[in-house]
């Protein structure tokens, strides 16, 4: 890592600060494939890490040119490419910080950092990944296609939770109800965990193939959501958002081999609900009808719970009359 001033000098490592990107560092190699790791680390290596002063005002390296930018309201931080290889769409990437920066918000933009991937295309253009969003450029820098945007920020905003002992949205988190989609879909294990593997570090066709498989009930498929619609949209983004979270809810019980397991998934949903129902964790951001929209929720994990639990019993019947009758 090198530590810059906002004015792109060179600075003392602030330990602190360092102290958060080597645990989400760390957190990153834990839940990534195996063949994702040393690219983690490599990034980590060559992160160039900003300290802003005190007017929320840094500067950037972006395709190979100072810039002066402001740091989003209310984040206090965000990533960006230090620098960028338009030939080979290699790219360095850093993070700006401010000195008010919560461990949440660095654990966030720090995980976009770790997630980040890029190359050509057969077409003689390029790509750039970070996490699950992807931009796809032609041969002369045009944007071809940018799919994924905000199921990325949901699926980092959890994670930036996970990576610090929670579960649920960073205080006044403004993409709230895509954050419960990510954590109802990634289930309490992170580690391992095939949605985050595929989804964010990979290229999401094998989980959506296997997500719209699964489904008996929810009227959504996953692969619809990465191409065609926003959790936050139209009316009828809304409806299909709310097939989603059924989706959600729905898939990680079926996937659930035995009754205990069942349990424990459907346990770790009511948790999660909840969480999002009564508020989050620091802050009121649900309205009345996303209220009633978790509570819809909860009576629907509480009756596929019960036919899932259900369904394994007829399959244990119906397994030892086929013994039976064999």
């Amino acid at each position: 890592m090198i530590f810059r001033k906002s004015d792109y000098s060179e600075t003392q490592e602030d330990p602190k600060i360092a102290g958060i990107l080597k645990s989400a560092k760390d957190f990153a190699r834990k839940i990534s494939p195996d063949d994702w790791k040393d690219k983690v680390d490599e990034i980590y290596k060559d992160l160039t890490v900003v300290l802003c002063d005190n007017n929320r005002s840094c500067k950037r390296l972006e395709n190979g040119k100072l810039c002066d930018v402001k740091v989003p309201a209310g984040a206090a931080a965000y990533k960006f490419f230090a620098s960028s290889d338009s030939r080979s769409y290699k790219t360095t990437q850093g993070i700006a910080i401010c000195s008010q920066a919560s461990n949440h918000i660095i654990t966030h933009e720090v995980l976009h950092a770790f997630s980040s991937n890029s190359g050509k295309t057969e077409n003689g253009g390029g790509y750039i990944k970070i996490g699950s969003r992807y931009t796809e450029f032609d041969g002369r820098g045009n944007i071809v296609t940018t799919t994924s945007a905000d199921l990325n920020e949901a699926i980092t905003d959890a994670l930036a939770s996970r990576a610090n002992g929670r579960v649920g949205p960073g205080a006044n988190a403004g993409y709230a109800s895509q954050v419960i989609v990510a954590d109802l879909l990634m289930g309490e294990k992170v580690e391992n965990n095939a949605f985050i593997q595929d989804v964010y570090f990979g290229k999401s066709k094998k989980f959506a193939e296997d997500f719209d498989k699964t489904l008996k009930t929810s009227k959504v498929k996953f692969s619809d959501y990465l191409q065609s619609f926003r959790i936050l949209g139209s009316e009828e983004d809304t409806q299909k958002s709310d097939e989603l979270l059924k989706g959600a809810v729905e898939y990680n019980l079926r996937k659930a081999a035995t009754s205990e397991e069942i349990d424990k998934v459907y346990a770790f949903q009511q948790k999660v609900i909840h969480i999002y129902k009564d508020g989050g964790l620091y802050t009121n951001f649900m309205e009345a009808e996303d209220i009633a929209r978790m509570e819809s929720l909860l009576k629907f994990a509480d009756k596929m719970q019960k036919q899932c639990k259900s369904n394994l019993v007829a399959q244990k019947f119906a397994n030892k009359q086929a013994v039976k009758d064999f």
